[in-house]
């Protein structure tokens, strides 16, 4: 078990890789809502400036970057359980719910109770990923200020029609958080889409910018 747990996970980070990630959201999205748990969230976090950090200081200065974003990551979502519910406890110590998604990309799942939590637990997280001091508590003490783009998307599992198969919604939700981070990446500011399927499988999306 100790050897699975090892190779699912990202050795700089400690969190587990992409594809793990992805596959608890289709477990997510796959399950029977419930009226407690009727909705989820999808976060992609992006490092700003992180190529400096590694041109200037070198990889393993890097390398410790990518840790301290991933645990103040990992901790502001755990804080409000009434609010950024997450009930997957996993038997074998390892959380698929945040993942180094790949370079100094960050993704993150949530189960929620109304998709509109999202945004306060995106802005929690923002404060404290661009957090200088937090970012030195988490072993990262140069002067180049760690900040990030994020981007996220909440969905109402109530009123995805049957017609969308798991591996659609994944795509749907991934992509909506993608252009949401990039968006963020753009003017600096917390871009987050509430999603909502209407009549017809339309998707219907409300943009909520901080």
């Amino acid at each position: 078990m100790r050897g699975y747990a090892n190779n699912i996970r990202d050795e700089i980070t400690g969190l587990v890789r992409r594809k793990y990630c992805l596959d608890y959201l289709r477990a997510l999205v796959s399950a029977v809502p419930t009226s407690e748990l009727p909705a989820i969230g999808v976060i992609l976090l992006d490092l700003d400036g992180f190529k400096p950090i590694n041109d200037t200081y070198g990889h393993s200065a890097g390398d410790r970057a990518l840790a301290a974003i991933g645990g103040i990551l990992k901790a502001a979502i755990r804080i409000e359980r009434g609010t950024d519910v997450v009930a997957h406890v996993p038997a074998d110590g390892v959380d698929p719910s945040v993942a180094r998604a790949g370079g100094d990309e960050f993704l993150a799942l949530l189960q929620l109770r109304e998709a509109g939590d999202l945004l306060p637990v995106t802005e929690r997280i923002r404060r404290r990923v661009n957090d200088p001091e937090r970012q030195r508590a988490h072993g990262y003490h140069l002067d180049l200020r760690l900040v990030a783009s994020i981007g996220g998307v909440g969905c109402d599992l109530r009123s995805v029609p049957r017609t969308f198969t798991v591996d659609m919604l994944v795509d749907r939700l991934i992509r909506l958080a993608d252009q949401e981070m990039y968006k963020s990446k753009k003017d600096g500011l917390l871009h987050v889409a509430l999603a909502q399927f209407a009549d017809g499988n339309a998707l219907e999306v409300r943009e909520m910018v901080a």
